[in-house]
């Protein structure tokens, strides 16, 4: 299995404080969960393997190129083609109906300009069970609801891996086990999927475990 993502000796240094210390991380297909309490570096770890934060050292890999050094524009590119992002937050635009917040990553994607980017995004909303709530907007859409909308705008440009910050954290029970078991799925059927948190529930969708203490990384043994 082909590796995607290579972390090797990441640090992330804010002022005098080591957010993310000397982490060693291989990322292949599967479900991904780093559990951590506030603070301890996970959701600043996520970031940096999304391409969203600078590391201040060590090197990153992405399908074997190293990207840690690229610029702005060039990470831009790698994020819209291989990866999509689920925040605890959901940053739906108020103003969109749910098929148009999930067609806004396909207006900036070449590949997509010529497609039925309305067609593709009801397509996903369909995947996850969001049909019949095209056309609503997110005020009239439960938390739940508006999370799913969420995971289908980050898989509008087909990305290889999702990374997934806290998705559940304002989520009911239920909720949080619809969301989680749809990204659960989207693993099964060849995404990648990293998830950061603090809920103990993510331990029984996940394929592998890391535990985030103080900004180093551990793996869960196995029993």
């Amino acid at each position: 299995m082909a590796c995607l993502i290579s972390a090797r000796n990441i640090n992330k240094i804010y002022e005098d404080v080591i957010a993310v210390k000397n982490v060693n991380l291989e990322i292949k297909e599967g479900f991904y969960a780093i559990m951590g309490r506030s603070g301890s570096g996970k959701t600043t770890l996520l970031n940096i393997l999304g391409l969203l934060d600078d590391l201040t050292d060590g090197e990153l890999y992405v399908r074997d190129r190293l990207v840690s050094k690229l610029n702005d524009i060039e990470k831009a590119k790698i994020r819209m083609k291989d990866f999509g992002f689920v925040f605890q937050s959901f940053h739906l635009n108020p103003k969109l109906k749910a098929f148009e917040n999930v067609m806004v990553p396909m207006y900036i994607n070449e590949e997509y300009r010529n497609k039925d980017l309305q067609k593709r995004a009801i397509e996903l909303l369909e995947l996850l069970e969001m049909k019949d709530r095209c056309h609503h907007f997110p005020s009239q859409l439960s938390g739940g609801q508006q999370q799913r909308v969420a995971i289908a705008r980050a898989l509008a440009n087909d990305p290889a891996c999702i990374f997934a910050d806290e998705p559940t954290g304002n989520l009911d029970t239920d909720s949080e086990k619809i969301v989680l078991d749809h990204l659960k799925l989207l693993s099964q059927k060849g995404k990648t999927v990293v998830i950061v948190s603090h809920n103990d529930i993510v331990l029984d969708y996940a394929d592998k475990v890391y535990y985030m203490n103080n900004g180093i990384l551990e793996e869960k043994n196995e029993a």
